[in-house]
């Protein structure tokens, strides 16, 4: 088994303001505009200040005097001063408001292999911590209500907490309300359906926990519910919501709420320790005074810094980065010379113009810096500001009283005469000086740290963390969870049945498609003689095999196509596109024929062939994609392999279907490295294939490349496919392209040909059931050479069929043939128990004649009374076999004598189908 890597992965990144109509997400792109609205703004440039200060961080500028401040990072709050008391006698600079992030990241330090989805490839990954300060947010109460971390503690800020047990905070940011439901009931650790929502809470709502919490499976996905009282200001506990939430996927976390409450009250600096995500919401722009001004009302914006206490960038020299370190304690006057001599010896002609710059800007009015700063320095020196990395001790933790009376600033004070009074008020935006206990244990030891132009660090760090979606493990160590990034099967133990969780940063003013956090499923094996592992078997002991991923999917086809009118309008759209391709120049009536005999064939094998956006990554085909089952490539039993495949086929008819096709395409598998091949074999007796084609480092300069061997194939598993597979799934553009395509198999099956007495006869001809043809198709799925084959066997070829006496009877033989052909050693794979499935989920197994619409037949008649219709079509124990197939594996053959069908076997042996269609539904109907 590969190395897995243990990794702080969450990567997301975000402006800490967005500017000029810009999305939240980090771009390279949009940095243009943020240079703009910070040098061409009121002050605040990296990294000196007009008094000869060092200034760590910018100013960012709100348009129309709002603007919300977004954290740059998934993070956890250090620290925060969120109060009205603000007065802006007492701080002429601006609000004293701020919230204190730290970040943990893990980095790539080379780019290149960054853009691998190979994590094999990743040779030096190293863990950084690092904050982001956001300074002089807005402190008018009414704006609070709209930050997510602190709705958690608002409400109580009048009366207090009145709760002493443990309390735990919903932290999931999210828009709609959040569900609390009725008591979880598993059974064997299973649910049939999410339980009924009761009531609903909010993100960010304190909760109280009850009991212990109760895990379940509903389908491919593992759910974790805690009992909660929701604590709710102004109320009795009595009164208190009560009901399940699900808590997995890390949704909630436990809070010092009390202590929180008691600090946000007192107005001073407060430690929180709860954690947000990239691009949440952290407070408002707030007033900001030009720098030297004093004017606190002169706008309003955000201060933002980032700082560390050990350098993040490697090498930086070699990086284009240039350090500059002034390490007097106490002290965040700029040595200006000793800080243009380290840059001098960087860069000589750099030094020159920035030397002048300053000689003329310092102690000038901000217009005459404005100006300086834009006719002296080109672009490419103020990219070269931008990478200045400065060490020096945190201007957040100075006493400036102290420091005006060293003698050796005794220069600075003459030169910027500033009175007492300023110095003192300056002090008061020293928050370092005022921090608790707790916050302080989450600082560096030292206040001398590493700053950088956040922007340009931005840029740095988002060309170096793992591209998303990262794909990952949780395990426990030492009582704590810890995550581990994985990208293939072999990061997989074939002895643990490992659940693979995939995380995409999203961003509050986007669409999520998904979760943050999401669970593709757990790892599966496939007993294969061509495997390239030894994998698990039932009993005991290990046999060649695959492992990978699969999905079971929802909806699935019964309900999209059947089930209700309005389950899947794009499933709807897909079948009439497929009959319009069939009968393009049929009239209406046949259209509509056609279309509602594909929708009941198709639903007939829903249960047989999986969900509507299903996959699986396990078994022989490598990737096994959607209800139609089309594969990557096979691999037979002898190891050899064909580098064709029906998926490569479907995906370049999506791709080549027309504009949209081709912009869908690019949005789900394009943009990651995944294209289709050349090489293709069109439509005949079998489906039409094609190679795929792999960038496993996209954009590679060679581009994709096609599949030729066994382990270009393998590539098929890696997990980013899977993930690329399951969202394209959930795009109903995509599903009417996708499936407008798989269901024209329909008309292959029906134009299999055999020659029958001198008469060229096809399949569609001769067996008109849909049940005929779900069968048929089913087979001709799984295994299209067999199916081939399968359809004529028992049949005089040499006689000549009378279609005046074909009728019913005869089409029942010829289901009891492809039955008991599907049950046959080799024929396909679990055949007996899919061909039950597809009998007890057609809706025409009923035969009025030819030419005559089909009835459902009911439950009643399969077990009773018709109990001989089951018999004639290859099911000799009537519906005990047919039940029995359907809930046990071919290698149990059915008993003799034939048991009887007791009520409550009839409950167990029916449980097959619970997490699906009922199939009781027939008798309901």
């Amino acid at each position: 088994m590969a190395a897995k890597k243990r990794m702080h992965f969450r990567g997301g990144l975000g402006f800490p303001l967005p500017i000029a109509g810009g999305t939240l997400r980090f771009d390279p792109a949009r940095l243009p505009d943020h240079y703009a609205n910070n040098e061409r703004g009121r002050g605040g440039w990296y990294p000196l200040g007009a008094n000869q200060t060092w200034h760590n961080g910018i100013h960012l500028h709100a348009a129309g005097g709002g603007g919300t401040v977004h954290a740059v990072a998934d993070g956890t709050i250090v620290a925060a001063r969120l109060t009205e008391d603000w007065d802006e006698k007492l701080h002429p600079f601006g609000s004293n408001c701020f919230v204190l992030l730290r970040h943990e990241l893990s980095l790539i330090d080379d780019p290149a292999q960054r853009r691998s989805w190979d994590t094999d490839t990743w040779s030096s990954v190293r863990d950084v911590t690092f904050y982001s300060l956001y300074m002089h947010l807005d402190p008018r109460i009414d704006k609070l209500d709209e930050v997510p971390w602190l709705a958690s503690y608002r409400p109580f800020l009048r009366d207090g907490l009145r709760y002493e047990g443990q309390v735990w905070r919903v932290k999931k940011p999210a828009r709609a309300p959040i569900p609390l439901h009725a008591e979880p009931k598993p059974v064997d650790g299973e649910i049939e359906r999410r339980p009924a929502v009761t009531g609903s809470t909010r993100a960010g709502a304190l909760v109280e926990l009850l009991g212990d919490p109760v895990e379940a499976q509903l389908g491919a996905e593992h759910h974790v519910y805690r009992h909660v009282k929701v604590i709710e200001p102004g109320k009795a506990r009595a009164q208190w919501a009560d009901g399940w939430i699900r808590v997995d996927g890390d949704r909630i976390e436990q809070t010092d709420a009390e202590r929180i409450i008691r600090d946000l009250q007192n107005g001073g600096v407060v430690h929180v320790g709860c954690t947000v995500e990239a691009g949440e919401c952290v407070g408002h722009a707030g007033p900001i005074a030009a720098e030297g001004t004093g004017d606190a009302e002169s706008g309003r914006g955000v201060h933002a810094e980032i700082f560390s206490a050990e350098n993040l960038v490697t090498s930086p020299a070699a990086n284009g980065w240039t350090v500059c370190e002034d390490t007097s304690a106490d002290d965040v006057i700029c040595e200006d010379r000793a800080l243009l001599g380290q840059i001098q010896a960087a860069d000589p002609d750099f030094f020159t113009r920035l030397k002048a710059l300053w000689d003329r800007i310092f102690g000038q009015t901000l217009s005459v810096a404005r100006r300086e700063y834009e006719s002296r320095l080109s672009a490419e020196d103020k990219a070269k500001l931008r990478r200045i990395i400065t060490r020096n001790t945190s201007f957040w933790a100075i006493d400036w009283k102290a420091m005006a009376k060293r003698s050796e600033n005794e220069g600075w004070c003459a030169s910027f005469a500033l009175p007492d009074d300023v110095l003192d008020a300056a002090t008061r935006y020293s928050w370092w000086r005022e921090l608790p206990g707790g916050a302080k244990g989450m600082l560096p030891k030292s206040s001398l740290l590493f700053h950088y132009h956040p922007l340009e660090l931005l840029r740095y760090l988002s060309e170096r963390v793992p591209r998303a979606p990262v794909f990952f493990l949780e395990r426990k160590e030492g009582g704590k969870p810890v995550r581990y990034v994985v990208s293939k099967p072999d990061h997989l133990d074939p002895a643990v049945q490992d659940t693979v969780s995939v995380y995409e940063p999203r961003f509050p003013d986007e669409q999520p498609v998904e979760p943050d956090e999401w669970i593709l499923e757990k790892r599966k094996n496939y007993p294969f003689a061509a495997g390239d592992r030894q994998v698990p078997k039932k009993g005991g002991g290990t046999e060649p095999g695959w492992a990978g991923l699969g999905y079971t999917g929802k909806p699935d086809l019964y309900t999209g196509l059947v089930g209700r009118a309005d389950a899947n309008p794009a499933l709807a759209s897909a079948v009439a596109d497929c009959a319009s391709a069939m009968l393009p120049d049929g009239d209406a009536a046949a259209k509509g024929a056609l279309v509602r005999d594909l929708r009941n064939v198709w639903a007939a094998i829903w249960h047989s062939e999986g969900g509507l956006d299903a996959f699986n990554s396990y078994d022989n085909g490598h990737l096994s994609v959607g209800a139609l089952q089309q594969i990557a490539g096979p691999v037979s039993a002898g190891g050899s392999f064909k580098t064709q495949g029906e998926l490569g086929a479907a995906m370049h008819a999506v791709k080549t279907s027309g504009p949209e096709g081709a912009r869908l395409f690019e949005r789900y598998f394009g943009r990651y490295g995944l294209d289709t091949g050349s090489k293709n074999t069109p439509a005949g007796t079998a489906a039409a294939t094609r190679t795929l084609a792999f960038d496993v480092a996209p954009p590679s300069p060679g581009g994709p490349a096609e599949v030729t061997t066994l382990a270009d194939l393998a590539r098929a598993r890696w997990f980013v496919w899977s993930w690329c597979v399951v969202r394209a799934l959930r795009d109903p553009l995509f599903i009417r392209l996708f499936y407008a395509y798989g269901f024209t198999r329909v008309r292959i099956i029906r134009a299999l040909k055999e020659t029958l007495g001198g008469e060229p006869v096809t399949l569609g001809k001769l067996l008109e059931t849909q049940l005929a043809q779900a069968l048929m198709l089913d087979w001709h799925i799984n295994s299209p050479t067999n199916a081939i084959k399968g359809w004529t066997k028992g049949l005089n070829l040499a006689a000549k069929i009378d279609w005046a006496e074909f009728g019913a009877e005869q089409e029942y033989e010829r289901i009891d043939a492809i039955v008991k052909g599907r049950r046959a050693p080799g024929a396909m794979t679990d055949g007996p128990r899919r061909s039950a499935y597809i009998v007890l989920c057609a809706r025409g197994l009923a035969y009025p004649g030819k030419g005559q619409p089909f009835q459902r037949a009911t439950w009643d008649a399969w077990a009773s009374t018709h109990d001989a219709f089951l018999k004639k079509i290859g099911y000799p124990g009537g519906a005990a076999q047919l039940l029995w197939e359907a809930n046990h594996e071919a290698k149990q053959p059915f008993p003799t004598p034939a048991p009887a069908l007791a009520n409550d076997d009839l409950k167990q042996w029916t449980a097959v189908l619970k997490h699906t269609y009922d199939f009781l539904e027939h008798a309901r109907s």
